[in-house]
C-alpha cells in the first residue's frame, strides 16, 4: 500500500503541476529537458580533464563534468523557454491550455513512476537469493509483488512487448533493457564493474580451435553469472622472449561485466586451461584503468602483457634527486640511498622511484660506493622483512635485536670501533702504495683512438690483483665509460670511509705503454728536482752573499793601507802641509 500511495502521489503531483503550468510551458519544459539530456550524454566528458587535475577520483571527475554540462545547458534552455513562453502568453490562460497541460502532467507522471518502479524492481531482483528453478516473482518480496502498481506496470510492459517487436522479451529482459539503455545504466555501472581480460593462446591453435576456446570461455562466463560485453581478436603477434616454447601467440581481449567473486572464479578456471599461455585482468571504469594488480598466468613466468589502457588522468611526477648536484650523488648519505634500494640491496627501477635516466646512473654509482647497501654498518640495528631476516640469520650476517644481543653489542662497540680503525689504517697504507703504481692497460683500438670494446671494472680489478692488491670489481668505479684511449681517473674503495683516486692510462700497444712509462718517470724526476730546487738555490745564494761580504771587507782594508803609504811618500804630516813648503821660510 505504501508503494501504491507513493506512485499515486507522484502522478497527482505532476498532474497538478501540469494544470498550473499549462500545455505550452509543459511542452517546452519537456523539450528543454530532452535537449539537455541529449547534450549531456554527448559531451559529458567535456570538462573531465579539467576536473581530473583537481580531484583524484576519475569517477567523481566524470560526474562533476556531466553535472556541469547539464546545468549549463539547462540554464540556456530555461532562458530560451522563458522568452518563448512570454511571447506566447496570450494563449496560455484559457481552459484548453490548462486541460492539455493536465494531460501532459499525467503522462509525465506515469512515465516517471514507470521508470522508478522498474529500477526498484531491478535492484530487488539483483539482491534477492537466486535459484535457477525460481521464477522472478518468487524472488521478489511480497510487499512489492502484491501491490497494484506491480500489476499495472507488469501489464503495461507486456503490452509494450506485444506491440513493439524489439521489446518482445520477458519482463526481466525489459527491465534490463530499460536500465542499461537509459541514463540509469550509468548508475548500474557502480554496482556491476566491468573488467578487461586479455589472454594469449598458444600459436599452434587453428582459427577453428581458437573460436572454440573463446566460445568455451563465453559459456563459462554465463555459467558463473557474468556477462561478455565484447570480444576482440588482436592477431598472431611475436613475443619478446619465448614462452613455453612458443615464439608467437594469439592475442585476444574480452570485456566482461561481473562481480568480483565471479571474476575470481573465472581467473581460476582460465589458469587451469593449458591453451592459455598468459592472461591479464584489469578492472576499468569510464575514465580508464581503475585497479588491476599483477598479471595472472597459467605458468610461472611474469606476464609479457603491459597496461591494456592508458590511464585517462596521469599525475606528473618530478625526479626526487633533482636537487642533487649534477656531477654526483652523495654515497655517504645512507638515509637518502635507502629510499631507492630494496631490502635485498638492489636498486629500485625508475618506473617506481620516478628517478630520471641520468640520475639513475649516478644513483647506481653512489649505491655501489656506499658502505651499507640498504641496511647499515656493522653494529647498527636495521628493520627488515621476515624473509630477508631469515636469509641474514642463516648466513651469519646478522643476529636478532633482542635485549641480550643489544647489551652484548654495546659491550663490543669499542672492539668494533678499534677493528674499524685498524682496517682504515691498513687501507690508508694501501692507498699510499697505490699512489706510486703506474696503471696502464693495452687495448686494441682504431686510428682515432676508439676502443674495440671498453675497459670494465673487472679489467681494472684484474690489473690491480696482478700488481699484488686484493681489490674486488665492486670496489672499482669510473667517472665515465672508458671507450677511448687516453688518461682517466678511477675510484677504488678501500674502506667505507676511504676512496683512493688513481690515474689509468689506456693505450693501443706496448710501444705507447713504454712511452707512457717513460713520460711518467720523467715527470716524477722533474717533480723531484723541483722539490729539491728551493734548498739548493738558497745555499748558493748564501754562498754568494758571503763571498760578496768578504770581498767588500778586503777592499776596505786595502784602501786604508794604500792611503797611509801615499801620505808618507808625499811627506804629508799631521798638519797637512808638506816639508817642501816649510823649507823656504826657514
Amino acid at each position: 500500500m505504501v508503494l501504491d500511495a507513493a506512485m499515486a502521489l507522484v502522478v497527482l503531483s505532476l498532474t497538478a503541476l501540469g494544470f498550473l503550468r499549462g500545455f505550452i510551458k509543459e511542452v517546452f519544459g519537456i523539450a528543454g529537458m530532452v535537449v539537455a539530456v541529449a547534450v549531456t550524454a554527448s559531451y559529458s566528458d567535456y570538462f573531465a580533464e579539467a576536473y581530473g587535475m583537481r580531484v583524484h577520483s576519475e569517477i567523481l571527475a566524470g560526474i562533476l563534468s556531466g553535472v556541469t554540462v547539464f546545468i549549463g545547458v539547462m540554464t540556456c534552455v530555461v532562458l530560451v523557454n522563458g522568452v518563448v513562453v512570454r511571447l506566447l502568453s496570450p494563449l496560455r490562460h484559457n481552459a484548453l491550455d490548462k486541460a492539455a497541460g493536465s494531460i501532459v502532467g499525467i503522462a509525465k507522471g506515469l512515465v516517471i513512476a514507470y521508470c522508478a518502479f522498474f529500477v526498484m524492481e531491478t535492484f530487488l531482483y539483483a539482491f534477492a537469493p537466486r535459484s535457477a528453478e525460481d521464477d522472478a516473482e518468487v524472488m521478489l518480496p511480497t510487499w512489492f509483488s502484491n501491490t497494484y502498481s506491480y500489476n499495472f506496470f507488469s501489464a503495461a510492459s507486456e503490452y509494450m512487448g506485444s506491440i513493439i517487436p524489439e521489446l518482445a522479451y520477458d519482463r526481466i529482459g525489459v527491465v534490463a533493457l530499460v536500465v542499461y539503455n537509459t541514463p540509469m545504466g550509468f548508475l548500474a555501472g557502480f554496482f556491476v564493474p566491468i573488467y578487461e581480460f586479455a589472454f594469449i593462446a598458444q600459436q599452434g591453435l587453428t582459427q577453428y580451435e581458437l573460436e572454440g576456446l573463446s566460445k568455451g570461455l563465453s559459456a563459462l562466463l554465463v555459467k558463473i553469472g557474468a556477462e561478455l560485453v565484447k570480444y576482440e581478436y588482436w592477431g598472431l603477434l611475436d613475443f619478446a622472449y619465448s614462452i613455453a616454447k612458443n615464439n608467437k601467440g594469439h592475442y585476444c581481449m574480452m570485456y566482461i561485466r561481473a562481480d568480483p567473486a565471479a571474476m575470481d572464479e573465472f581467473r581460476r578456471r582460465v589458469r587451469l586451461n593449458e591453451d592459455v599461455l598468459r592472461f591479464l585482468c584489469l578492472k576499468v571504469d569510464k575514465g580508464g584503468r581503475k585497479d588491476g594488480g599483477k598479471g595472472e598466468s597459467s605458468g610461472g613466468a611474469h606476464s609479457p602483457l603491459v597496461y591494456l589502457k592508458r590511464p585517462y588522468f596521469r599525475k606528473s611526477r618530478s625526479c626526487p634527486l633533482a636537487q642533487c648536484p649534477d656531477e654526483d650523488v652523495d654515497y655517504k648519505n645512507r638515509a637518502l640511498l635507502s629510499k631507492f634500494v630494496s631490502e635485498y640491496g638492489r636498486i629500485l627501477p625508475s618506473r617506481i622511484t620516478s628517478v630520471s635516466s641520468r640520475k639513475q646512473k649516478l644513483l647506481a654509482r653512489a649505491v655501489k660506493r656506499a658502505s651499507v647497501r640498504g641496511l647499515g654498518k656493522a653494529g647498527e640495528i636495521a628493520k627488515v622483512r621476515p624473509g630477508y631476516a631469515r636469509y641474514l640469520l642463516a648466513d651469519g650476517k646478522a643476529v636478532r635485536a633482542t635485549k641480550d644481543n643489544i647489551a652484548l653489542l654495546e659491550q663490543r662497540l669499542s672492539l668494533i670501533e678499534e677493528e674499524n680503525n685498524k682496517k682504515l689504517a691498513e687501507a690508508e697504507g694501501v692507498a699510499k702504495s697505490l699512489g706510486s703504481e703506474r696503471l696502464i692497460i693495452v687495448r686494441q683500438s682504431s686510428d682515432d683512438g676508439k676502443l674495440f670494446g671498453s675497459v670494465t671494472v673487472r679489467d681494472v680489478s684484474k690489473l690491480l690483483c696482478d700488481l699484488g692488491y686484493d681489490v674486488q670489481p665492486r670496489c672499482v668505479s669510473f667517472g665515465e665509460a672508458i671507450k677511448r684511449t687516453g688518461e682517466y681517473e678511477i675510484n677504488v674503495e678501500l674502506h667505507a670511509d676511504l676512496v683512493a683516486t688513481l690515474r689509468l692510462h689506456v693505450v693501443r700497444n706496448e710501444s705507447e705503454a713504454e712511452r707512457v712509462r717513460l713520460g711518467i718517470a720523467k715527470s716524477e724526476d722533474q717533480a723531484a728536482a723541483v722539490a729539491e730546487e728551493p734548498g739548493t738555490a738558497e745555499a748558493e745564494r748564501a754562498e754568494e752573499v758571503a763571498a760578496a761580504e768578504q770581498q767588500d771587507s778586503s777592499l776596505v782594508d786595502g784602501h786604508d793601507a794604500d792611503g797611509a803609504a801615499g801620505d808618507v811618500d808625499r811627506g804629508v804630516g799631521a798638519s797637512g802641509v808638506s816639508d817642501e813648503e816649510e823649507m823656504p821660510s826657514a
